[in-house]
């Protein structure tokens, strides 16, 4: 049985006493036991799922979690599991993993998660292949590698997935032509290199892709061999991707980022050329139809963000963003502004800090009708939030009640509803998920670590009118995947994905390092008193014993990375006279013994990695000599 390296305490070793012995799978947190109390100095460790939004996101309105069908799917993290692929439907019978693709306690590390459909492509790391494109329908059945894009143990890495028809576009290295744009239709024979830009083993890193509205054309930065870093266009052909426009001429990069749909075929972005700094652009695709919309600060100095930025309209057809034009002091003078693509319609909303102070914060959103864009802000004085509709006659408080600052992770919920994480400063509770419908009676923040520790209430995602999903963290159950529907008796942690639960056990006992040995465990322990040592368990307070004091007194052999050989157990330790060398146990004080001195003396071969290959265990070490090479032992 192999257990994630440094998990403590001891919920770790009675789960994996449960496995050992036949105990009723799903072992929940009411019915997990002690098994000795190792180390008498009590502290309470958290144990969290850590929750994750899994997917890249291009500007502050997308750091929410993925949806399809009903669902929001997550990246979540259990000691049984690893970080896997999750979804949940609000309730906790409906939050399930989807599936456990790199099997046993290690990660797939799902991430890059886009809906195309009802499909969700990601990348993620079975444990054999690399980190790979895969697919899947919410159901473990239906999910799966599309294809091994880099064959064998190496990694294709695909990333910056972007929706293309019913297609995908993203980056990737096949090992022979570096990282190239690809196309995959969710099969093996359909997933291909779209063109190899940047010819032969360099890559041309094509980055930040997105779709445009319609889906019809994937944008892209990428470099070439002759034009420096600048926007791509692709139609999922060959000979329909192409330079769009040299914006900085000749070698120079203009550096294309925060790219955005706009209208159905279009896009804004950021990029600089030589004259006008980092300033928004427009393109169609086309050289003739790219270009500066405006130069908010006149001059190479830089005027515009769009990592800061949220649509209005259904179609994209205009963008508030954070925007500079130079009359304030530095980056003090940032303000909420608004374009509609063209220099005139480019204004500032609001002089919200009035003379050189910032007004605008950083966190923002749309609404669900896309007719309203919420951003916090700062009057000088205090932390509001405010609203528009993209025009500056309409741009207005739409929050002030007293005691909330610096608002995080906006989103409104369909009713006109802003949920968000604050700061309660009025009653000292900390930074926790908050609500308000614009009035002071209607802002209400709620505790869930009480006190004046942190319970998070980030990535706010509606999963329903009226309803959010979000990350926090009650004190006892690790951050964890919380839901509101802006009432106290609402908002509650949707399910304990990751059930480690601690209590009140002990300091520095570490449990790790645990394997299954003829039923009993051995691990790696320190009672207070022998420091890290080898210690053996039946599940029983009884017969929870050290093995061996391999260090002598109060310093630690640190009996790590162990490996199973017939009826023994391979590790590495450090007795205090040979350094760190491969040593050998059978569960036994007598049993226990160093295998070779292999750097002669006090100095360390430093033994790792023990890999087990029929009834051989190999590792690498050092003898002081030949470097570090590969070693092997029969025991």
């Amino acid at each position: 049985m192999s257990i994630p390296l440094n998990l403590r305490g001891a919920r770790v070793l009675s789960v994996a006493l449960a496995a050992t012995f036949g105990l009723a799978a799903g072992l929940s947190a009411q019915n997990a036991y002690l098994v000795k109390d190792i180390n008498t100095t009590p502290v309470t460790p958290i144990a969290s799922s850590s929750p994750s939004y899994a997917t890249y996101a291009q500007s502050y309105d997308e750091y929410r979690y993925v949806q399809m069908g009903g669902y929001t799917y997550f990246a979540a993290t259990t000691y049984a599991n690893g970080q896997e692929l999750w979804r949940t439907d609000g309730t906790a019978a409906g939050t399930t993993m989807v599936a456990d693709i790199n099997k046993g306690p290690d990660s797939s590390s799902p991430y890059y998660l886009t809906v195309v459909g009802t499909q969700i492509y990601f990348r993620a790391n079975d444990g054999s292949s690399g980190y790979e494109l895969w697919v899947t329908d919410g159901t473990a059945a239906g999910t799966k590698m599309i294809a091994d894009i880099w064959a064998g143990a190496s990694s294709s890495s695909p990333a910056y997935i972007a929706r293309l028809g019913t297609s995908v576009v993203f980056q990737a290295s096949d090992g022979t032509n570096g990282y190239e744009p690809w196309i995959s239709d969710g099969t093996a024979a359909g997933t291909k290199m779209i063109k190899d830009i940047y010819a032969g083993s360099s890559s041309s890193s094509p980055t930040y892709c997105r779709s445009n509205f319609a889906g019809s054309k994937v944008f892209f930065r990428a470099t070439d061999s002759t034009n420096g870093t600048e926007l791509w266009v692709t139609d999922g052909t060959a000979a329909g991707t192409t330079l769009v426009l040299d914006i900085y001429a000749g070698t120079s990069s203009s550096s294309p980022s925060y790219l955005q749909p706009f209208g159905p075929a279009g896009l804004i972005f950021n990029a600089s050329d030589a004259t006008a700094g980092t300033e928004i652009w427009i393109t169609d695709g086309t050289a003739t139809g790219t270009a500066l919309v405006k130069d908010i600060y006149p001059g190479t100095t830089s005027g515009a963000s769009l990592i800061y930025s949220a649509a209005i309209g259904t179609v994209p057809s205009k963008y508030v963003f954070r925007g500079y034009d130079g009359t304030g002091t530095g980056a003090a003078g940032y303000e909420w502004w608004v374009t509609d693509g063209t220099a005139a319609g480019t204004v500032l909303l609001a002089d919200i800090n009035s003379g050189t102070g910032q007004g605008s914060y950083y966190y923002l959103c749309s609404d669900a009708a896309k007719t309203k864009v919420y951003m916090s802000s700062y009057t000088g004085s205090a932390y509001q939030i405010w609203e528009t509709d993209g025009t500056p006659a309409n741009t207005k408080v739409f929050c002030a009640a007293a005691g909330t600052s610096y608002a995080y992770y906006l989103e409104e919920d369909g009713t006109g509803r802003v949920f968000f994480s604050g700061n309660e400063v009025a009653t000292g509770t900390g930074r926790e998920p908050c609500v308000t419908d614009g009035t002071a009676a209607g802002t209400l923040c709620f505790d869930l670590y009480s006190g004046t520790s942190t319970g998070y209430g980030y990535y706010m995602t509606r999963i329903a009118k009226g309803q959010v999903v979000f990350y926090g963290q009650d004190g006892t159950n690790g951050v964890e995947l919380w839901t509101s529907q802006g009432t106290a008796a609402t908002t509650a942690m949707i399910k304990d994905i990751n059930v480690w639960t601690f209590g009140a056990v002990t300091a520095n006992d570490s449990v790790s390092y645990i394997v299954e040995l003829f039923g009993k465990v051995l691990f790696t322990a320190n009672d207070g008193t022998n420091g890290y040592e080898l210690w053996s368990s039946d599940g029983t307070a009884a017969g929870t014993t050290m093995v061996k004091d391999i260090y002598p007194g109060s310093s630690s052999s640190y009996s790590y990375y162990k490996a199973h050989l017939g009826n023994k157990v391979i590790f590495y330790a450090n007795d205090g006279t040979n350094g760190y060398e491969p040593w050998v146990t059978d569960g036994t004080a007598a049993g226990t013994t160093m295998l070779k001195d292999i750097y002669a003396g006090a100095s360390s071969s430093s033994p790792n990695y023990f890999a087990r290959c029929g009834d051989k265990v190999y590792f690498y070490a050092t003898d002081g000599t030949n470097g570090y090479e590969p070693w092997v032992t029969d025991g």
